[in-house]
């Protein structure tokens, strides 16, 4: 037998010998004796039942609520949690958000001003996605207000074909602040 194959039979021996001890013998030592600690209530009366379960509940609560305050972790999800019910003043998924700001946009000519809006850009390997009006779409789509397909999207600008007079044009990115 090599050495490599003393070391694997080895290592393998030593995994059976743990697996028998924590299946068979660590369950043995692992159970524990519970024992009761009697509570006495405020007037000195033994707590029996009901009693003793709530203020055992309350200790719990009480530990709990001290460890979590101290977590920062718990702080920034708090803060997240009563935020999410707030109505956002610059909200960067509303589809009317930039109506909403009162801003003026220039589109390309020979569009109706407003009506199409190429403000997002994702390039993930060879594939590219422009938002256009809040939708995403890749080359070759067409347009959900009709009459227009993608051509070619780049980062600055996107190409639309007009499918009813067959000319190109072109829309460019409009950058948020």
């Amino acid at each position: 037998m090599t050495k490599r194959e003393k070391i694997i039979v080895f290592v393998m021996i030593l995994t059976i010998i743990y697996g028998f001890y924590d299946l068979v013998l660590s369950r043995q030592f692992k159970k524990q004796k519970q024992v009761q600690v009697p509570v006495r209530t405020m007037v000195g009366i033994p707590a029996t039942g009901m009693a003793q379960t709530t203020l055992n509940d309350r200790k719990l609560i009480t530990e709990i609520s001290s460890v979590l305050k101290e977590d920062e972790t718990v702080k920034t999800s708090s803060y997240i949690a009563a935020r999410v019910g707030e109505s956002w003043e610059n909200d960067p998924f509303s589809a009317v958000h930039d109506a909403a700001a009162g801003r003026e946009e220039t589109l390309v000519t020979g569009l109706d001003k407003g009506k199409i809006t190429y403000n997002g850009y994702v390039e993930i390997g060879s594939k590219k996605v422009a938002i256009i009006n809040g939708t995403d779409y890749k080359v070759g789509d067409e347009l959900e207000i009709g009459g227009y397909r993608i051509v070619r999207i780049t980062e600055s600008g996107v190409v639309l074909e007009n499918k009813r007079m067959g000319d190109e044009i072109r829309v460019p990115f409009i950058e948020e602040d």
